[in-house]
């Protein structure tokens, strides 16, 4: 860069070459504490990293789950290649470098139609990660008051909670991939704007994204993904925690069991829906035909035949997709 100050976005502060003391964050982007006696540490979420004597002052929480490593190991002892992630997720839901795994990506892309893309673009980051995701913390508020969040493009900032459980975590990851799927569809920057727009005028609640989010889950381990959790006697975590099984076979069976899910559930709150919907419009119209007069009866025949024939056609459509889907899987 040739100017003497350069700008860095997410709330750090403006660097110039003379001022690198006011920088907070050291390495892998980890904050530094100076109010140690004998020198700086970093704050690795979990662990605390003292580099005067190169070692964490206490044991991988981890470490059970990896007794071929040194308790007090970083980063897979590769420490080059990789860095330390602090969020504690569950790896059998989102892997060592953020991604979903596959049983996780074939589920959600057969039980809720979103793009694959759009599941194995998104990277699910602590927010104690980097200066970005902790700058975003900030803003967002996690994580004293938000579990998680998406804003940063493809990745999903959340709150490193270690006693979240899986069908808690489950239930996180739908909502949030949620927001994912609309921001593969309209773009990250067009989902920033409407989302603020929205923002501005409704409640949070009532924002079309987090209206849509809420269907698929939420905090309190309600939605579509509790139901495709309870679906089958459990049948998605048998799947998910089967220790014999590969990683294919699990992604194979997944889709399977979240197309099921699809057909019996999914599209039946379709058809059902709409059924309902159509049984709305086709009382008003005969309302209309038995009593209606004047000029504007013509009009709203049409339209409430119009509506008629739209609900008709989603019905056919979400049963034809049931039939399609007992082809391929099997009741």
């Amino acid at each position: 860069m040739n100017s003497a100050t350069d700008y860095y976005p997410f709330g750090m502060v403006a660097r110039t070459y003379a001022s690198s003391q006011q920088y907070r964050y050291g390495f892998n982007g980890k904050e530094q504490d100076s109010d140690l006696d004998g020198g700086t540490t970093y704050d690795y979420g979990f662990r605390i990293y003292n580099p005067n004597i190169a070692r964490f002052l206490s044991v991988d929480p981890l470490m059970k789950d990896y007794p071929w490593y040194t308790p007090y190991q970083f980063a897979g002892n590769m420490p080059i290649n990789c860095i330390d992630i602090d969020g504690l997720e569950p790896e059998s839901m989102i892997d060592k470098n953020g991604k979903l795994t596959e049983p996780m990506v074939s589920v959600l892309n057969a039980a809720f139609l979103w793009e694959k893309a759009s599941l194995t673009n998104a990277t699910w980051r602590p927010y104690t990660y980097d200066a970005n995701t902790r700058a975003w913390a900030s803003i967002t508020d996690i994580p004293a008051g938000s579990a998680a969040s998406t804003g940063m493009g493809t990745t999903v900032v959340h709150d490193a909670d270690a006693s979240r459980s899986d069908v808690e975590w489950f239930s996180l990851i739908a909502h949030e991939q949620s927001h994912e799927h609309d921001i593969y569809h309209d773009g990250a920057t067009f989902f920033v704007v409407e989302y603020l727009a929205e923002g501005a005028a409704k409640k949070y609640r009532d924002i079309s994204t987090e209206e849509t989010a809420y269907k698929y889950g939420s905090s309190g381990n309600t939605g579509l993904s509790q139901e495709l959790l309870n679906y089958n006697s459990g049948e998605f975590m048998k799947i998910l925690n089967d220790p014999l099984k590969t990683v294919t076979q699990k992604s194979m069976e997944a889709e399977s069991l979240g197309a099921r899910f699809r057909r019996d559930v999914v599209l039946q709150k379709e058809i059902n829906n709409y059924s309902s919907l159509l049984s709305s419009a086709e009382a008003k119209l005969t309302s209309i035909e038995k009593n209606g007069v004047g000029p504007g009866v013509d009009n709203a025949k049409k339209i409430w035949t119009q509506r008629i024939n739209e609900y008709k056609a989603k019905i056919n459509n979400a049963k034809n997709e049931q039939v399609k889907i007992t082809e391929t899987y099997g009741k």
